[in-house]
């Protein structure tokens, strides 16, 4: 299984993103690293990040080998997640899931599960779930839910134009890789006509804070 995944990460040409309970498995870390050093946008979140068992966890070591690692640990034990989405916006996409952490007791010891699913359809509703789980992470505020309710857009889905049910100073829309993408605002409204069909995040901000909202552009 351990091969399995190294040859996955290996074949990784665009981006990685990982979400791990627990990591510490020398080779993959080594493996992640390598991706990146050869151009792949790597980004990971890993929940055990102090220690866990014996080996202790990899975290450090990608943090200082130059990855964009996030820790989940100020929000304990809710991200049990055990995954990795390559090269998501291609059509060689492919995401590796199951019961399987990237630790060494689940590599030795337990009777654990992996796939390697092979679909770009899958490899993109992965990486709507991972940018949500990223933007918590990622020291993102979240206003009240009055707020939050408050300020909305429509029509979601959408086709082209996005419209706002307020005036909104401070937008930015994100694709799923993270990537910023400029577009036409005048306070209430986005012009998306010109951009990929698929899944989009809005980040608005107010009072210093951001309030995060996903749209579909059909």
């Amino acid at each position: 299984i351990e091969q399995k995944v190294l040859n996955a990460i290996n074949s990784a040409q665009s981006t990685l993103d990982f979400a791990m309970l627990s990591f510490n498995v020398a080779s993959i870390r080594n493996a992640i690293i390598s991706a990146k050093n050869r151009g792949v946008v790597v980004r990971g979140i890993i929940e055990n990040t102090i220690s866990f068992g014996p080996v202790g966890s990899e975290y450090m070591n990608l943090l200082n080998g130059g990855i964009e690692v996030y820790t989940h640990i100020n929000i304990p034990n809710v991200f049990h997640h055990k995954y990795c989405i390559i090269d998501a916006q291609t059509n060689q996409a492919k995401v590796i899931t199951g019961s399987l952490n990237w630790s060494q007791t689940a590599l030795d010891d337990y009777d654990d599960n992996m796939l390697i699913i092979k679909d770009k359809a899958i490899a993109q509703q992965y990486l709507e779930e991972f940018s949500m789980r990223l933007a918590e992470v990622g020291a993102i505020v979240h206003i009240n839910d009055e707020a939050n309710l408050m300020y909305n857009f429509y029509p979601n889905p959408t086709q082209d134009i996005l419209n706002f049910n307020a005036c909104i100073e401070n937008v930015a829309v994100f694709n799923l890789l993270g990537q910023k993408i400029n577009l036409p605002f005048n306070g209430q409204k986005i012009d998306l006509s010109h951009q990929e069909k698929g899944v989009y995040i809005v980040i608005i901000e107010l009072d210093g804070k951001e309030i995060i909202k996903k749209i579909v552009l059909e």
